[in-house]
């Protein structure tokens, strides 16, 4: 309740889309890069982690480190990132998993 997001209708359901940390815009659930997180490791304490977004918005550039696992998305050229093939389809499925849990808006 302490921050101001977007009031996302989803049927009788609303949703509060929480500012990200980064850029001060609202993420919505299935660009939460915690989320994503989540789906990868199950740690709880995820679920409480700030909000930002997982894949590049404009005027945000989400969360490289996680995001370049995934298809068409460049990979992370910040100073000291690494990349890890292993990971690929592990952050890819759970990043589908997420849209599954929370599809985003059609275009």
């Amino acid at each position: 309740m302490g921050y101001m997001g977007n009031l996302v209708s989803r049927g009788r359901l609303h949703e509060v889309e929480p500012p990200c940390d980064k850029c001060g815009k609202p993420v919505p659930s299935w660009n939460d890069a915690a989320r994503v997180a989540f789906q990868v490791s199950h740690r709880l304490e995820l679920l409480k982690a700030k909000t930002r977004h997982f894949l590049p918005v404009e005027g945000c550039e989400g969360s490289p480190s996680r995001a370049q696992y995934i298809e068409g998305q460049p990979c992370d050229g910040r100073p000291g990132a690494s990349y890890d093939e292993s990971e690929e389809a592990v952050w890819r499925a759970a990043y589908e998993r997420l849209r599954e849990l929370y599809p985003p808006p059609r275009a």
